[in-house]
């Protein structure tokens, strides 16, 4: 039996970790600009077939490691592998082209690192 204090994802345990570096004052500004971002996201491709909304951060889901650096954590289940990658996570740390990276840049949150991490282990 495991037994996992905090917050618990309903996918076997395995989560995105995302770094991302900005000049946010603390957790509570990031927070305000990334779901910023995440509302602009949502407004420009909802419109598209399949479109699955990004949920909104909070405080609980975010680390400030240095001034500077934040980690999301727990942030995106995957329940199948890289296929069930969101779109706009593909384009931030995979593409680093797209909607998601212009808009998130233009939020003045530049993302630094993806990382799947599996708390099963």
């Amino acid at each position: 039996m495991k037994i996992k204090r905090g917050f618990v994802t309903n996918s076997s345990s395995t989560s995105f970790l995302l770094t991302c570096l900005s000049h946010a004052e603390g957790k509570d500004e990031f927070i305000c600009k990334f779901n910023s971002f995440l509302d602009d996201y949502i407004r420009k491709n909802k419109w598209r077939d399949n479109f699955q909304e990004p949920p909104k951060l909070s405080i609980d889901m975010v680390e400030q490691t240095d001034a500077g650096t934040f980690i999301i954590k727990d942030f995106i289940p995957i329940f199948r592998g890289e296929a069930s990658i969101p779109q706009y996570i593909k384009e931030l740390f995979i593409e680093k082209t797209g909607d998601a990276y212009d808009l998130l840049i233009a939020k003045g949150i530049n993302p630094n690192h993806m990382e799947i991490k599996d708390f099963n282990k």
